[in-house]
This record gives C-alpha cells, structure tokens and sequence, in this order.
C-alpha cells in the first residue's frame, strides 16, 4: 500500500505528526503549517478561552455563520466544546514530546507564520531541531488564520513541498 503525502493545518499538522509516529506505514512527507506542538496547562486555558462559542456570536457574528457554515454535521457550538475538551487533556499530557519527535523520520516542512499568535517561530524552531529530517519555512507578514494567509500563498507552499 502506497503511503500518502499529508498536509495538516494547526491542529491537524498534530494529527499528522502523531499518524507519522503511531503508523508510519501509512505516512508519507508532511507539511504543516501554523501547528502547535507543545502543549501545556496554560496553552490549553489560553487557546480554550478564544473558543467561547457565546462569545464568538456576541463579538464577531461573521465568523459565528463561518463556522456555523463549516460545521454543519454537529454543528459549530459542538465542534468547539469537543475541541476546546481535546485541547484541555493535550494540555495535561502533551503526545508529540521532543522524544516522541526524534522517532519520525519522515520527511517534514514545519511552516509557521511570523505573526501567528498560537504557534510561534521558536516552537517550530526547536520542533523542526527535534525531527531527524525536517525543513522550516518562516512565512513573513503571515497570522495564524489560514483564510488570512490566502490560497495563492498556501497553494504554492503546498505545490513547492510535495511538487
């Protein structure tokens, strides 16, 4: 079975790294981009408290009908909840340790904004010193918001990675 290319934005480059590490069988390169490897605690508190879905629909009702028009199966409030409960236990017991990191050799661009307020550019510094063959490509004038970045931008970056 052939392995497949992965390409896994903020908490899906988790995904991936862990999917690399549990079974590498099944993975081939991976890009990721404005991900978050180490979580903590306070991370977790952090990130947990931009996710108040009522607060969300109060502030900035836009991005509520995004949502709600992304998440039609359970719906946004719920994918929140679930969201917000996976980031409290990484923030407990954080999977994707420097040692977990140093087993996936897989090949691996770690891509990460200069301005992203989730991931920052020494994570992924020390992320990228950590796996035996990975790349980091600084994304200047780049949020962690993936519509923000813009597809052109993304595209190429995915274009040039798995070309």
């Amino acid at each position: 079975m052939p392995k497949s290319d992965v390409f896994g934005y903020s908490l899906g480059g988790y995904v991936a790294m862990w999917l690399a590490h549990t079974q590498p069988e099944h993975i081939g390169r991976i890009l990721t981009l404005n991900t978050k490897y180490f979580w903590t605690p306070e991370a977790a508190v952090s990130e947990n408290a931009k996710m108040d879905a009522d607060t969300i629909e109060a502030k900035v009702p836009a991005f509520a009908r995004t949502l709600a028009a992304r998440h039609t199966g359970i719906g946004w409030r719920e994918v929140l909840a679930r969201t917000r409960a996976m980031l409290t236990v990484m923030g407990d017991h954080n999977l994707l340790t420097e040692e977990v990191l140093r087993t996936i050799t897989n090949q691996v661009c770690i891509a990460v904004g200069d301005q992203d307020s989730t991931d920052s550019v020494e994570e992924s510094e020390r992320v990228c010193a950590a796996l035996p063959n990975a790349d980091l490509v600084v994304l200047p004038d780049a949020p962690h918001a993936l519509e923000k970045i813009g597809a052109d931008r993304v595209a190429g970056l995915i274009g040039e990675f798995f070309g």
